[in-house]
C-alpha cells in the first residue's frame, strides 16, 4: 500500500485503525472510500498526472462526482497543457460546477484549493508562452503576447466568478468568507529576464562569429527590444517595470559597442533603443509612487478566511438582576434538582417533606401563597431577560393532579408542585403569568365535589390553582439547562366524603386490541419495511440510469449491495457510462472504466478500442511520443505498428516546419522505407543547407556533398557556389586538378588544353582504404576513360590524366567512385 500525507497537518503518514485512515499527529480521520481521493491528492502534489488522473478515475467511478474530486480531475486534466494550449475554459467550468455542489461546511476549503492551484496552472502556461519568445520573431511575439492576454482575461473572469460565489455563500449562512483571490498576473521578472537574457546572448554570439547578415543581426536586435516592451504588460507593480527596463537598456549599450568592434557599421539605432527604454522606466517609476501612496495594506495573507458567528456570552447588567436570579434558583435542594433533570417528571411531596425544604431554605417561606408564586416566577423571567437580552416568550400548561384512591386524596392537605422553567434555543415572547383565583376557587369547589366513599378509580377534574411556565431562552451555543424551582402550596384541610364520583369506564378491551394492532405493524414494519425501503431506491437508482445519470446511479447500486441484481445493474450502469466518454470522445476515461469491468460484455475490446482512439487523438494534436506510445502497446491490434511509423514521420515533418532539420532527419532515416521519407530527407538535408549557407559549417558541407551526389534539384550549382572550386563530396577527400603530376595542393578550374592535365584524390577516410576505387573523367562529347585503385594509409593519393588536345570551349569533368559505384568526389574544368 502506498503511504498518503495527511492532508490536514502534511506532518505523518495516515494509519488504518478500525476501517478508516486515521493521522497519529492530528487525530485527523477519512473513510477508506477516500483512499483513492487521498492518493490523488498526493499524486497531483507530486506532479504525477497519470497516477493522479488514474486514482481519481477510481473514486469517481464508484463514488460518483463528488466535487473535490471533480475539481482535482479537472486541475489534473489542464496541468496536461502544452506550448499551444491558450485557454483553461473547460477548467473553469468544471470547477465553477463542483463549487456549486459543495456544502456549506466544505465550501470555503475548496475554493481556497480551486483559486490557489489554477494559479498555479495558469502561472506555468503563460511561462510557457513566454519562453518561445526565445526564438521568436515579431509576429510570432505578437501571438504569445495574445494568447497571454487571452489567458488573463479567462483568468479575471474566473475570479469574478468565485467571488459571486463567495458572496452568494455570505448571505445565505452565517458563517462569513473574507477571499483574497489572485490579481491575474503570471509573468515573473526573473522569467521574463532569463528569456530575454537567451536572445540578448544569440546576438552576441553572432556578432563574434560573424555567421549572421546584417538584416537579420538588426532584426533579431529589433525583436529583443520587442520583448522587452512587451513583457512588461504582465507584471504586476510598476516599480518592477522600471527596475527591469532599466536594466535591459544597459544591454543596448553593450550591443553597440560590439557591434563597432565586429565592424557591423550599418546597423544603426542601437543607443536611440536604450534611451527609449529608459525613458519608458522613468514613465513606470512615476507611476510606483502613485502606487505607493494609494496602496492600502492588505494583512490577510491566505486565500479564504473564515469568520465563525459570534458567541454572545451571558453576563450579568445590573446587580438587581444579579439578586433576582439567585432568588429564582436558590430554594431548591440538588437531590430535587438532579432528579427533575433527569426524570423530567412532577414531584409530589407530602407535608413534612415541604416544611423540611423549607427549613433549609432561607429564601422560600414554608407557606406560598399564589400571588407570591406568580411573583417569584415574574422576578424569574425577569432576570433572565435581562442575562440574555431576548425576548421571551412564556409558555403556559396547565397541571392537573389525579389521585386514584380517596385516602390519598383526604390525607395531602399541602402539595409541593416544582414549576420547571426550560432553556432552549427558540426565541420566545412574554405572556401573562398571574394565576386566576377564580379558577382556585374552582378547584377547591370541584375537589370537594368529587369526594366518594368508594374504592373504585376515580378522575378528578382540576383547575389549576396556579399556572406553571415554561421559558425558551435562546442559547448560541444550543446547551440546554434545566432549573427546577420548588413551590409549596397551602391547600385547604377538608376531611369531608365526596357527595359525588365519577366512575371510569373499562379501557382494557380498547388497549388490548390497540396493542395487537401496533405489534402487528411493528412485525411488518421489520419483516417488510428493509425490503420496501431497497425496492424504493432501486427504483431510484433505476431512474437514474435511465436518465442517463450513470454516476448517480452506479453509487446508488453500489450502496444497495446485493439487494436483487443491483450489482448487475451497476456493471450495466458502469458500462453505459464509459459508452458515453467514449462517444464523447474521453477515451482514457472510458478506457479505464473498461479495464476495472475486465470481463464484462465486450469490455475487453472496448479497452483496445478507447487507447486506439485516443493514440488516434493524440496523432491528431501532434502529441507524437504519446500517440506512438499508445500504438506500441496496442501491439497487433489493427494497423497500430503502422501507425507507430506514422507517428514518427509526422513527428518529423513538424520538425521540418520548425526547422529543427537535424532531428528530423534522424528520425526518417528510421523509416527510411516508410511512404516517402527518403524524400523527406533529401528536402530536409537542402533546407538545412539554404537556411545555413555557410562553407565553415560542416553539417551544411555534408548535406550539399550528399545532395549534390544524388543529383537532388539544383544542389551542384549551390555546392559550386558554396565551395568554388573545392569540388569535394566527402568532407575526408580532397580533390584538385593542375599541370603537376605530383602537386596536391594547387586547384585550377580554367586550364589549357594544348597541356597534359592531372587529377588527384587525396583520401582521408580509412574505411576506404583496401577497396577497389575508380577514377573517371567524362568529356562533354561524352567521350570517357576510367581507371582502378586501391589506396592505403601510407598511400592515400590516387591521380589520373587527361591528354592534351586541338579542342577549346569545352568542358571535362573527373569523378572518384567507391567499390559501390557511389560518386564521393567530382571535379569539373572548362577549356
Amino acid at each position: 500500500m502506498i503511504r498518503i500525507i495527511c492532508t490536514e497537518c502534511k506532518n505523518a503518514y495516515l494509519q488504518n485503525k478500525d476501517g478508516k485512515l486515521v493521522c497519529p499527529s492530528c487525530e485527523a480521520s477519512y473513510n477508506e472510500e477516500c483512499e483513492n481521493l487521498l492518493l490523488a491528492i498526493q499524486y497531483y502534489k507530486e506532479e504525477n498526472l497519470t497516477e493522479c488522473d488514474n486514482c481519481l478515475m477510481k473514486y469517481i467511478v464508484k463514488n460518483g462526482a463528488e466535487p473535490l474530486a471533480v475539481i482535482y480531475k479537472a486541475l489534473c486534466d489542464a496541468r496536461a497543457f502544452d506550448e499551444d494550449t491558450t485557454s483553461l475554459q473547460d477548467t473553469y467550468k468544471k470547477i465553477l460546477d463542483a463549487l456549486s455542489d459543495a456544502s456549506d461546511e466544505d465550501f470555503p476549503k475548496f475554493i481556497a484549493i480551486a483559486n490557489d492551484e489554477a494559479e498555479k496552472i495558469e502561472k506555468s502556461l503563460s511561462e510557457s508562452h513566454v519562453r518561445l519568445f526565445a526564438d521568436a520573431d515579431a509576429e510570432t511575439i505578437k501571438k504569445e503576447v495574445t494568447n497571454i492576454l487571452s489567458i488573463q482575461t479567462e483568468a479575471k473572469q474566473f475570479r469574478q466568478k468565485l467571488n459571486e460565489l463567495v458572496a452568494d455563500f455570505n448571505n445565505r449562512s452565517t458563517r462569513k468568507i473574507s477571499a483574497k483571490f489572485s490579481d491575474c498576473f503570471y509573468v515573473e521578472m526573473e522569467i521574463a529576464a532569463e528569456v530575454g537574457e537567451i536572445k540578448y546572448q544569440k546576438i552576441c554570439d553572432n556578432i563574434a562569429s560573424h555567421t549572421v547578415f546584417t538584416g537579420i543581426l538588426t532584426n533579431d536586435i529589433k525583436n529583443l527590444e520587442i520583448y522587452y516592451r512587451c513583457v512588461v504588460m504582465f507584471f504586476q507593480k510598476s516599480h518592477d517595470k522600471y527596475e527591469f527596463l532599466l536594466a535591459q537598456a544597459e544591454k543596448f549599450t553593450t550591443l553597440a559597442e560590439l557591434l563597432q568592434q565586429g565592424q557591423y557599421n550599418t546597423i544603426k539605432g542601437i543607443g536611440a533603443i536604450s534611451d527609449k527604454l529608459k525613458s519608458v522606466s522613468y514613465e513606470f517609476l512615476q507611476d510606483s509612487y502613485k502606487e505607493h501612496f494609494d496602496e492600502q495594506i492588505d494583512m490577510q495573507t491566505e486565500t479564504v478566511v473564515v469568520t465563525e458567528p459570534e458567541i454572545i456570552e451571558e453576563c450579568e447588567t445590573t446587580e438587581e438582576a444579579e439578586e433576582v436570579a439567585t432568588e429564582s434558583v436558590e430554594g431548591t435542594t440538588e437531590e430535587t434538582t438532579k432528579e427533575s433533570t433527569e426524570e423530567n417528571t412532577e414531584v409530589i411531596e407530602t407535608d413534612d417533606d415541604a416544611e423540611e425544604i423549607a427549613a433549609e431554605s432561607n429564601e422560600i417561606p414554608e407557606t406560598v401563597t399564589a400571588e407570591d408564586f406568580a411573583e417569584t416566577i415574574e422576578a424569574d423571567i425577569t432576570a433572565t431577560d435581562i442575562l440574555n437580552e431576548d425576548v421571551i416568550e412564556i409558555e403556559v400548561e396547565e397541571v392537573y393532579t389525579e389521585k386514584k384512591e380517596l385516602e390519598e386524596i383526604s390525607s395531602t392537605s399541602e402539595v409541593e408542585v416544582v414549576a420547571e422553567t426550560t432553556i432552549n434555543t427558540a426565541e420566545v415572547t412574554q405572556e401573562s403569568a398571574e394565576p386566576d383565583t377564580q379558577e382556585n376557587s374552582a378547584f377547591e369547589e370541584e375537589t370537594e365535589a368529587n369526594e366518594t366513599p368508594d374504592n373504585d378509580i376515580i378522575e378528578i377534574e382540576a383547575t389549576p390553582q396556579y399556572q406553571v411556565v415554561e421559558c425558551n431562552i435562546p442559547e448560541v451555543n444550543d446547551v440546554e439547562e434545566t432549573v427546577v424551582e420548588e413551590v409549596v402550596v397551602e391547600m385547604p384541610e377538608n376531611t369531608e366524603q365526596p357527595k359525588k364520583a365519577k366512575k371510569k369506564k373499562n379501557l382494557k378491551p380498547l388497549i388490548l386490541i390497540i396493542l395487537v394492532v401496533i405489534l402487528a405493524g411493528v412485525f411488518a414494519g421489520f419483516k417488510y419495511g428493509p425490503d420496501l425501503v431497497n425496492q424504493n431506491k432501486y427504483n431510484k437508482a433505476v431512474t437514474l440510469s435511465q436518465e442517463g445519470k450513470y454516476s448517480d446511479a452506479i453509487a446508488a447500486f453500489n450502496e444497495l449491495g446485493d439487494y436483487s441484481d443491483s450489482k448487475d445493474k451497476a456493471l450495466e450502469c458502469q458500462y453505459n457510462y464509459a459508452l458515453e466518454l467514449e462517444k464523447d470522445g474521453k477515451f482514457a476515461e472510458a478506457k479505464l472504466i473498461f479495464e476495472n469491468l475486465e470481463n464484462y460484455g465486450d469490455s475487453s475490446t472496448r479497452v483496445q478500442a478507447c487507447a486506439y482512439s485516443e493514440a488516434k487523438e493524440a496523432l491528431e494534436n501532434k502529441n507524437f511520443k504519446t500517440a506512438s506510445k499508445l500504438f506500441m502497446d496496442l501491439g497487433d491490434y489493427g494497423d497500430s505498428k503502422e501507425m507507430v511509423k506514422e507517428c514518427s514521420y509526422q513527428n518529423a515533418l513538424a520538425l521540418i516546419e520548425t526547422k529543427e532539420y537535424k532531428s528530423a532527419i534522424d528520425i526518417l532515416s528510421a523509416i527510411r522505407k516508410y511512404s516517402d521519407s527518403a524524400e523527406k530527407i533529401f528536402e530536409a538535408k537542402y533546407m538545412y543547407v539554404t537556411d545555413n549557407f555557410d562553407k565553415d559549417n560542416k553539417t551544411t558541407v555534408k548535406y550539399i556533398n550528399e545532395l549534390t551526389s544524388e543529383n537532388y534539384r539544383n544542389s551542384a550549382e549551390l555546392r559550386k557556389e558554396l565551395l568554388g572550386s573545392e569540388e569535394v563530396l566527402s568532407d575526408s577527400i580532397k580533390a584538385v586538378v593542375n599541370y603537376s603530376s605530383s602537386d596536391i595542393e594547387t586547384a585550377l578550374t580554367k586550364l589549357d588544353n594544348t597541356k597534359v592535365i592531372y587529377f588527384h584524390a587525396v583520401v582521408g577516410d580509412k574505411n576506404l582504404y583496401g577497396q577497389s576505387l575508380t577514377l573517371k573523367y567524362t568529356t562533354a562529347f561524352g567521350y570517357s576513360q576510367k581507371k582502378t585503385v586501391v589506396l592505403s594509409e601510407s598511400d592515400n593519393v590516387a591521380v589520373m590524366s587527361y591528354p592534351s588536345t586541338q579542342h577549346k570551349n569545352y568542358t571535362v569533368t573527373f569523378e572518384l567512385l567507391d567499390s559501390t559505384g557511389k560518386k564521393l568526389t567530382e571535379q569539373t574544368i572548362s577549356f
